[in-house]
C-alpha cells in the first residue's frame, strides 16, 4: 500500500502558494514540494514567474530547507508538454526515499488536474503526437450530432470500448476525448499511469480579491526593480518564444520590439494578471477543492 500522502495546493496568481507550501512542508516535517507551474520548470525564468529563490545543492533544488522538484530544470528553448510533466512526476514519485508527504503546487491548472483526476494520456512518439493533435483538431470542428453519430458507429465496432453517460454524450469536449481514445495509436500506446497515494487532499487558497489586486500590483513593481528587463534580455530567446511564455515575457518582448512604451508595461501587465486571476478563480470554483486561508487550516484537515 502506498505510504505517501498527496496534498495539492492551488490558488490564483499572487495568492501565496509557494510560501504556504514551504510553511506547510516545515510543519509536516517530512515533505517535498513538487512544482506544477508550466513556466517555473524552465531555467532562467526566475523573476518573471515568481520562482522561489532556491539553490541547487548536490543535484537537489533547496529553498528554505525544503526540497523542490520539477522546477528550474528545463532549457527554455525547449517545449515541455503535459506528457513530459506526467512522466517526470512519475519519476519523482518512484524515488526510493520519497517522504510521507508530497505537496503539489503551482499555477498551471491542467498539470494539477491531470494528477487529481488521473488523466489517461498515451505515451505517444513525436510523429504519433502530431497526428493525434491533427485528428483532435479536426474532431473539434465537428458539430454535436456528427460527433454523436461517430460515437455510435464506433460503439458498434468496439462494444467493449467503454460508454459515455447521457451528460457526457451531450458534451462536445468529452465526446472528442472519447473518440480520440479510440484512435489506433492511442489504443496501441502505453498509458502514462498516475501514481497511487495513501491519501489525497486538494486545497485552494482563499483570498480577498481587493487584497489580491494590491498584491499583484506590488509584485509586478517588485519584479521590475529586481531586474525583469535584464532577465528577459539574458534569456536570448526569439520574440515568438517569449510570446509563447506569456505574461511578463510576452509584454516585455513587446516593449523591446517597440510595440509599447516603458510607461505602458506595468499597467498592461497588471490588467493581464488581474484577468488571469479572474479566470483562475472561475476554474478553481468548478473543482472539488477545500478553500483555506493558511497552512494551519490544512494541518487541521490532514492530521
Amino acid at each position: 500500500m502506498p505510504q505517501t500522502t498527496l496534498i495539492t495546493l492551488l490558488g490564483q496568481t499572487s495568492s501565496g502558494k509557494s510560501e504556504m507550501a514551504v510553511s506547510l512542508a516545515k510543519k509536516l516535517g517530512e515533505a517535498w514540494v513538487v512544482n506544477c507551474d508550466s513556466r517555473q520548470i524552465y531555467r532562467g525564468l526566475n523573476i518573471g514567474t515568481g520562482k522561489v529563490e532556491g539553490k541547487w545543492v548536490y543535484g537537489k533544488y533547496i529553498y528554505k530547507g525544503i526540497q523542490h522538484h520539477l522546477i528550474d530544470f528545463v532549457d527554455p528553448k525547449k517545449r515541455y508538454s503535459l506528457k513530459n510533466f506526467l512522466l517526470d512526476f512519475n519519476k519523482v514519485c518512484s524515488t526510493p526515499n520519497i517522504p510521507k508527504y508530497i505537496i503539489l503546487t503551482g499555477g498551471t491548472g491542467m498539470y494539477a488536474d491531470s494528477i487529481i483526476n488521473k488523466y489517461e494520456l498515451a505515451n505517444l512518439s513525436e510523429s504519433q503526437e502530431k497526428q493525434f493533435q491533427k485528428t483532435k483538431k479536426e474532431l473539434e470542428q465537428l458539430d454535436l450530432e456528427t460527433l454523436q453519430n461517430k460515437y455510435n458507429s464506433l460503439k458498434n465496432i468496439r462494444p467493449n470500448s467503454g460508454s459515455l453517460n447521457n451528460s457526457d454524450f451531450h458534451n462536445l469536449r468529452r465526446l472528442v476525448n472519447w473518440l480520440m481514445r479510440q484512435q489506433d495509436d492511442f489504443c496501441n500506446a502505453d498509458i502514462i499511469s498516475i501514481p497511487e497515494f495513501r491519501k489525497t487532499y486538494n486545497f485552494a487558497i482563499k483570498i480577498d480579491q481587493d487584497i489580491l489586486k494590491k498584491k499583484i500590483t506590488s509584485r509586478l513593481e517588485e519584479r521590475f526593480s529586481q531586474g525583469l528587463m535584464d532577465e528577459v534580455n539574458q534569456l536570448d530567446l526569439s520574440s515568438d518564444r517569449l510570446n509563447e511564455l506569456g505574461l511578463e515575457y510576452k509584454i516585455v518582448s513587446q516593449y523591446l520590439s517597440g510595440d509599447i512604451d516603458k510607461d505602458g508595461i506595468i499597467p498592461k501587465l497588471k490588467t493581464a494578471n488581474i484577468s488571469l486571476a479572474k479566470k483562475q478563480k472561475t476554474w478553481l470554483k468548478k473543482r472539488d477543492l477545500i478553500w483555506v486561508k493558511s497552512e494551519d487550516e490544512i494541518m487541521d484537515y490532514i492530521k
